[in-house]
């Protein structure tokens, strides 16, 4: 699930935007009954996402939309110098939890200005 910056690169925090395709209940089918959306600042070891999920930050979700109807949340407070890997999650009625999604990533935001310019005037 992609993910999209919105950001004001003046500000102390910024916030990210992520977007999925909602799931069904039963595979493609109907609607989950809610989502679990993680966060890190560091990126996932392979072969070691149960160790990351569980250490991870947990976002707030919106309910579940009908299965192939774009689903998004906003998450706040992200610090511009650094990157954040999101994966998230549904689960069923039956309290049956999907696999995890793709590792989406945000980049660190360059907050770095540049250096002042030092301006001289010569007449001609």
């Amino acid at each position: 699930f992609p993910t999209r910056r919105s950001s004001d690169l003046a500000a102390e925090a910024c916030d990210a935007v992520c977007i999925w395709t909602a799931p069904g209940d039963d595979g493609s089918a109907g609607r989950a009954t809610s989502y679990e959306l993680r966060f890190k600042t560091i990126p996932v070891a392979a072969g070691d996402t149960l160790t990351w999920w569980n250490n991870a930050s947990g976002v707030g979700a919106p309910v579940p939309s009908v299965a192939g109807a774009a689903d998004s949340a906003r998450v706040t407070g992200l610090q511009p110098g650094s990157s954040y890997y999101f994966i998230i999650r549904a689960i069923d009625d039956a309290g049956n939890v999907g696999g995890w999604s793709n590792v989406a990533v945000l980049p660190a935001l360059d907050v770095v200005k540049p250096a002042r310019i030092g301006l001289s005037v010569i007449p001609r």
